[in-house]
């Protein structure tokens, strides 16, 4: 229900936050509030108040149990309420100081933290995520960032025919191994990783956040898949792809992830992908750091920047939404009326 933006909204792209949309007093939403470093927290009209943890912004817990402590900087002790699938138990409370025991679901979690103290206001968020080996991950920054802690990264899907995304690479040959010249088998693996970042037009360089990188490989289908995390990380691993001849991988870096993806006029996503000259199989990749700019990209410059902007706008609506994520919203541009 939350698919339609008002693109108006994303107009001012030179003081677009890579942040996370935050609630003011009056309940208008702020892209580009005062923000202290890895800790979540909204600021009022009169003042600015932080929320940390002393866990820092990443955890890995051995149990769905976890102490911490919540710190707040009000001159006051504040009323406390929460929403989501986290359960929050305050167990003391003094003045700037809450220590609470966390309950973990078996999916995905989230909680929603509000303080309020006589008019001013903070919010904060938790997220969780269970890996495989039966930990779980906490992370005050975002979703992605606990999946990625316990190693469940989404879509690492070795079998994806997305018609826009993909390139039609046609049919594998068939191996003939006696056959001198004929094409190779080879199993890929391996590791990528790297930062990406996006400049806006005042020349700021910022965290290009929730982003989808992909690799893909001659002669397969085979693909691996992650998001980048609040400071423009990713980190791929990936083991047992068959290629049909010489190993060859391509980074594909989009201006889309599961609730937001920014297309031309014909349809197709922005797409930044290249072939990773010099990688060779079962080694490790340093992608080092990429600054998507107008200048430099064009119009996939400003696709990214628009990318960051619908994305603050689809993760509040998703707030609104219980948690749930929205359909995803494709926003197309440029738009130009023709004659």
């Amino acid at each position: 229900m939350f698919k339609l933006f008002t693109m108006s909204l994303l107009l001012a792209l030179g003081c677009v936050s890579n942040q996370p949309t935050y609630l003011n007093k009056d309940n208008t939403m702020s892209l580009n509030p005062t923000r202290a470093q890895n800790y979540n927290y909204c600021d009022s009209e009169n003042a600015v108040h932080n929320i940390s943890f002393d866990f820092g912004g990443e955890v890995i817990s051995e149990q769905n149990v976890f102490y911490c402590t919540m710190i707040d900087d009000f001159v006051g002790k504040p009323s406390i309420s929460y929403t989501g699938n986290i359960g929050l138990e305050i167990i003391s409370s003094e003045l700037n100081n809450h220590y609470i025991k966390l309950t973990l679901p078996e999916e995905d979690g989230e909680i929603d933290i509000n303080f309020n103290y006589n008019g001013e206001y903070a919010r904060g968020f938790l997220y969780s995520s269970k890996g495989e080996n039966n930990q779980y991950a906490i992370s005050s920054t975002s979703l992605y960032s606990a999946w990625e802690l316990v190693g469940n990264i989404p879509g690492q899907e070795y079998m994806d025919n997305d018609t826009i995304e993909a390139e039609d690479r046609g049919p594998t040959p068939e191996f003939n191994e006696e056959k001198p010249g004929g094409p190779q088998r080879a199993i890929a693996g391996g590791r990528v990783y790297g930062y990406l970042k996006w400049k806006d037009d005042n020349g700021n360089i910022h965290p290009l956040v929730g982003a989808k990188v992909k690799l893909t490989f001659t002669g397969s289908w085979g693909n691996a898949s992650t998001y980048t995390n609040s400071s423009g990380y990713f980190n791929i691993n990936f083991s047992g792809i068959w290629t049909a001849w010489a190993y060859e991988c391509d980074i594909h870096i989009y201006a889309e992830n599961e609730m937001i993806k920014v297309t031309n006029k014909d349809g197709k996503v922005y797409e930044k992908a290249h072939r990773l000259s010099g990688m060779s199989n079962n080694s490790t990749y340093d992608y080092t750091t990429y600054i998507f700019s107008e200048a430099q990209d064009n119009d996939l410059g400003r696709a990214m920047q628009i990318f960051t902007a619908g994305r603050s706008y689809a993760e509040y609506a998703r707030t609104l939404n219980g948690g749930v994520n929205i359909e995803q919203c494709k926003i197309i541009y440029p738009t130009l009326n023709e004659k």
